[in-house]
């Protein structure tokens, strides 16, 4: 007997994605709680057309001194509150806490994380993508065999700078988020004009 396939799930990253990322890299107070143009409103038609959302984000170090974890809750619970009141629930939140040295089988762009979410369910790849900022992005949707989607925010500090050990993987670039909405429409489950 085959696993259950999961639909119309979309993987979104959060610094760089949904919220701007500082050059610092860390959002670990509300000053630096930036919201990317439009992603609210091109988020919450996307739940209407019937896509639902997975946050998948690596911080790094989090629960360590240098981030501990109360710098990193309140920023965080804020981005979600917001979103919900603006009609962008979200089915899973998953974090990771690793640094890139640490080479964890949970940490983007290894599936760890999504494989243990999904438990024995498989992705339907013609249904679902991963929507990221970085390579490890685009390697997250490779290893899981979905598409990816690449969003680039010129406000955004560039987090492919910190891996340049992760080849290019193939996605499909953006620079707005109603562009996304647009071309993730013909494959929503509920279409609208």
């Amino acid at each position: 007997m085959s696993a259950p396939h999961v639909r119309h799930i979309l993987f979104l990253d959060r610094d760089g994605t949904i919220v701007r990322e500082p050059e610092d890299f860390r959002i670990d107070s509300l000053d630096k709680v930036e919201f990317l143009p439009q992603v609210a409103e091109s988020l919450a038609e996307l739940y209407r057309l019937g896509y639902r959302f997975v946050l998948v984000s690596n911080q790094d170090g989090l629960g360590t001194p240098e981030f501990p974890y109360f710098r990193f809750d309140r920023p965080h619970r804020f981005i979600l509150t917001y979103l919900e009141w603006r009609g962008v629930p979200f089915e899973a939140v998953l974090i990771d806490y690793h640094k890139p040295e640490d080479q964890h089988p949970d940490r983007k762009p290894n599936p760890g994380l999504v494989r243990r979410w999904l438990a024995g369910r498989e992705l339907d790849p013609s249904t679902c993508w991963v929507i990221g900022d970085r390579r490890t992005d685009a390697w997250l949707a490779y290893n899981l065999g979905i598409g990816s989607l690449t969003i680039r925010d010129p406000h955004s500090a560039d987090g492919d700078r910190r891996s340049p050990e992760v080849p290019p993987a193939a996605t499909v670039p953006f620079t707005d988020w109603p562009a996304i909405v647009e071309y993730l429409r013909p494959y929503a489950p509920h279409q609208s004009a």
